[in-house]
């Protein structure tokens, strides 16, 4: 809202503040320095007004703003594409050797690690589906940053099943973790299993995948 008012004055006229206060007193709307909101003119709000800085008013009308799409290219979904035999009591950095997603392209199918592309607050899940698991322990872990092997890397999480199966049960353990991650930190998922035989992990549901949730 604008307000417009000429004044002539003579010369050695003397302004005060109160005939400024009474001249503005005097705007529907507007007392004592008060805005009363009623009395703004609603407004449709565009995403061009925003993005050009051209929304001067200060009541927006309800249900007329359109909020632009926000694009997060900080995502990946990796997983694995065919069986993997792992070593028993052993653990297995899991070779997600294909990409469900990965538009920034920080997810490396040939050493199955996601690199942190920036420093932020990431969300990241996975999960690890083992056939023929007669075992007690069935581990899922997120580690980052390999030294040698895989436990060698610094743990961020995991979850473990302890139930006992019986001989060719199937089980599925699922991670995850939400957390501060460096730019150049390296990510990867691990699988154990204290089976009596060799486990073999599923394809498809063997997977860890994330985003970027904050900076």
């Amino acid at each position: 809202m604008q307000y417009n008012r000429n004044y002539d004055f003579q010369t050695g006229t003397t302004i005060v503040a109160d005939q400024i206060d009474q001249e503005f007193d005097a705007v529907a709307g507007v007392i004592n320095g008060n805005i009363n909101e009623d009395n703004l003119t609603d407004v449709a709000v565009t995403e061009a007004k925003i993005a050009t800085d051209a929304v001067t008013t200060t009541k927006i009308k309800d249900g007329n703003v359109t909020m632009p799409k926000v694009s997060n290219p900080y995502k990946f979904k990796a997983y694995r594409n065919a069986t993997q035999a792992i070593t028993t009591a052993t653990w297995t950095t899991v070779q997600l050797n294909a990409e469900a997603f990965d538009p920034n392209s920080n997810f490396d199918t040939s050493t199955y690690m996601y690199t942190v592309p920036v420093t932020g607050y990431y969300l990241l899940t996975g999960c690890i589906g083992i056939s023929a698991a007669d075992g007690v322990y069935t581990i899922a872990a997120i580690y980052k940053n390999i030294v040698t092997t895989p436990t060698t890397g610094t743990w961020l999480a995991e979850s473990r099943d302890t139930s006992p199966n019986a001989t060719s049960a199937n089980k599925y353990v699922n991670v995850t973790y939400y957390g501060e991650l460096t730019a150049g930190d390296v990510v990867y998922l691990v699988a154990y299993m204290d089976d009596t035989t060799s486990p073999t992990l599923y394809a498809n549901s063997t997977y860890l995948g994330g985003f970027l949730e904050s900076i």
